[in-house]
């Protein structure tokens, strides 16, 4: 009987560190997801504010050129996908059509309905978060309204990068599989 409640007090108490251990690294990678979310929506939106200040690119997107639009992002967007992992540069009309795509301009056109455009369009404002794109990769999107000199909108920018490297860091840290 000594044998049989020590092996099982033994195994329960291992059980409680188990389940302990387990609940403090589920509770450390979420901080750490969210914390990198935070971060990396506050350098979308930085850029997106950054973009908002480029007159010639306000000109071109107010015509709808989208060859002017191409040539102007186009160097822009090189260096934003090697410098921040940004995957994703988008200019929409104000019907939510898209314009161009930096990252693949030979579509455009299509009407954008992703959540985030929505809420952007709902609320004439600045919207942000995390979409599941059509080929299964979770992107962080950020969606901002452009607005002339006269409050006028003239259409949105939308940057986008997809969250792999959060995932890739977080498994190296902790040495797990997401």
């Amino acid at each position: 009987g000594l044998i049989f409640s020590y092996i099982y007090l033994t195994f329960n108490r291992t059980q409680q560190q188990i389940d302990m251990s387990a609940e403090q690294s589920v509770i450390s990678i979420t901080s750490m997801f969210r914390h990198n979310i935070l971060e990396d929506s506050s350098m979308l939106e930085a850029v997106a504010h950054a973009l908002l200040r480029n007159k010639d690119i306000e000109a071109a997107l107010s015509v709808k050129s989208r060859s002017k639009l191409l040539s102007l992002s186009t160097p822009l967007f090189n260096e934003l996908s090697k410098e921040h992992l940004i995957t994703h540069f988008y200019y929409h009309n104000i019907d939510r059509s898209n314009l161009l795509r930096v990252h693949k301009p030979e579509r455009h056109s299509d009407k954008i309905n992703r959540f985030t455009m929505l809420e952007a369009e709902s609320l004439g404002a600045e919207s942000s978060g995390i979409e599941l794109g059509p080929l299964g990769t979770f992107t962080l999107r950020h969606v901002t309204p452009w607005y002339d000199d006269n409050q006028n909108m003239i259409g949105y920018v939308e940057l986008g990068m997809e969250i792999d490297s959060i995932f890739e860091s977080i498994e190296q840290l902790y040495s797990t599989h997401l």
